[in-house]
C-alpha cells in the first residue's frame, strides 16, 4: 500500500459532508473544486518546464524519457509568457496561455505544460507553513484521492467506505490522518521518480476544523487555496508563484 499506515478511511461524515454540499457548479467554476466559504482564494501555478539547451545534441537524444525529463528546468508562468503578456496576473489557465511543443522540431528553451495534479515540494512547504499556523501540526486532516481511470481501485480498496462525487472527475476516496505525516509523505513522493504517478498524490486536502482548503485538480495544471486573508498573504510572500483571485472569479479553461 502506498499510503502511510497512519491513514484510514474517514469515519465522520461531518468531515466531508460540507464539501459535498458546497462544491457545486459547472466544471468551469472554481467552486467546483474549493468550497465558496473562505475569505480569500489563490491560484497557485505549477511550474512550466523549459527544455535544456542540449535538447538537439546526440548525447541528450540517447537518454531515457525519465532522464530527459529530469533535465528540464522549471520556470514561472509569468516568465514563460513574458514576450506576449508582460503583466500576467494569474487570472487565466495554462490552456489559455501555453502552446504545445512541436516534438518533431524541438528547440532549446522551448516550454512545455506544467504537470497535472502535482504541486512542487516548495508549494507543499508553503501550504504546510500556513496550515501549521492555523492548528496543531499533528492534528487530523482529510485527503481526497482521485479514483483514476479505474486503475487505482486495488491500491485504494481499503478506503472505499468514504468518498465524494462532488469535486468533478468521477469520485474521490477520502482518508484521514495526521497533518504532519501527510506533508512528509507528499514530499517523499514528489522527490522520488514516482512523481509521474499523480494518482498517489491527494487532489484535495483540508483540516477537520475547515479553516482552509487546498485543491489540486488534474486538468488545471495548477492548484487553488482557500483560507483567511492572513494565510493567503503568507503564501503570496513565499517563493512560489501565486495570485489572489477576485471575488466571484470563474476560472475557465
Amino acid at each position: 500500500m502506498f499510503l502511510p499506515a497512519e491513514f484510514f478511511p474517514v469515519t465522520n461524515r461531518a468531515y466531508y459532508d460540507w464539501v459535498d454540499q458546497e462544491c457545486n457548479g459547472s466544471l468551469q467554476a472554481l467552486s467546483r473544486y474549493v468550497p465558496p466559504r473562505f475569505e480569500c482564494y489563490l491560484h497557485i501555478c505549477h511550474p512550466v518546464w523549459k527544455l535544456p539547451e542540449t535538447v538537439n545534441e546526440a548525447e541528450y537524444k540517447r537518454l531515457s524519457e525519465t532522464e530527459q525529463a529530469e533535465l528540464m528546468v522549471p520556470i514561472r508562468w509569468s516568465e514563460a509568457v513574458k514576450n506576449r503578456i508582460n503583466d500576467f496576473n494569474g487570472l487565466t489557465t495554462w490552456r489559455e496561455l501555453g502552446n504545445d511543443v512541436d516534438y518533431r522540431n524541438i528547440k532549446p528553451g522551448s516550454t512545455t505544460e506544467p504537470l497535472e495534479g502535482l504541486p512542487t515540494v516548495e508549494q507543499i512547504n508553503a501550504i504546510e507553513t500556513v496550515a501549521n499556523t492555523a492548528g496543531n501540526p499533528d492534528a487530523t486532516c482529510i485527503c481526497a484521492f482521485w479514483e483514476g481511470f479505474g486503475d487505482s481501485s486495488d491500491e485504494l480498496g481499503r478506503f472505499t467506505s468514504a468518498r465524494t462525487y462532488k469535486m468533478a472527475q468521477q469520485k474521490h476516496y477520502l482518508v484521514q490522518g495526521p497533518q504532519n505525516v501527510l506533508f512528509n509523505y507528499w514530499r517523499t513522493l514528489l522527490k522520488s521518480r514516482e512523481y509521474w504517478a499523480p494518482v498517489k498524490a491527494p487532489q484535495a486536502v483540508w483540516p477537520t476544523d475547515q479553516k482552509w482548503f487546498f485543491a489540486i485538480p488534474f486538468h488545471r495544471h495548477s492548484a487553488f487555496f482557500g483560507g483567511t486573508k492572513e494565510m493567503a498573504e503568507s503564501i503570496l510572500k513565499s517563493d512560489i508563484e501565486a495570485y489572489e483571485l477576485p471575488e466571484g472569479h470563474i476560472f475557465k479553461f
